[in-house]
C-alpha cells in the first residue's frame, strides 16, 4: 500500500525508508516493530533514541522548509535517501 500511495502522489524524491533490519542487528534491544521509530524518543535503546532524534529532525527541516529541504538524517546507515528504484512490491525489503 505504501508503494501505491508513492507512486500516486510522485512523492519517491521525498520519501526515506527506515531500516529497521539494519538498527536490530546492530543493537538487538530495538524494538521488532518499525512502525514507531520516529517516537522512540524515550526508549531503553540509545540508537532507538539517536535515530528517533534523527527521523524528528528531518521532518522538522522539510516542514520548515516548505518542502524544499530534504537531508539524510544521522545515523545516516539506518536511512535509506533517496530510495533506491523502482519502488518496493513486496513486505520487508522483499522483491
Amino acid at each position: 500500500m505504501t508503494t501505491a500511495i508513492l507512486r500516486a502522489g510522485d512523492l519517491a524524491d521525498r520519501t526515506i525508508f527506515f531500516r529497521n533490519d539494519l538498527a536490530l542487528a546492530e543493537d538487538p534491544q530495538m524494538s521488532r516493530n518499525p512502525h514507531a521509530f520516529s517516537v522512540a524518543i524515550a526508549d531503553p535503546s540509545a540508537l532507538a533514541r539517536e535515530i528517533a532524534r534523527g527521523a524528528q529532525q528531518r521532518v522538522a527541516l522539510f516542514l520548515a522548509s516548505g518542502g524544499e529541504l530534504i537531508i539524510h538524517p544521522e545515523p545516516a546507515r539506518f536511512f535509506e535517501v533517496p530510495v533506491l528504484l523502482p519502488l518496493p512490491e513486496g513486505l520487508s525489503y522483499s522483491p
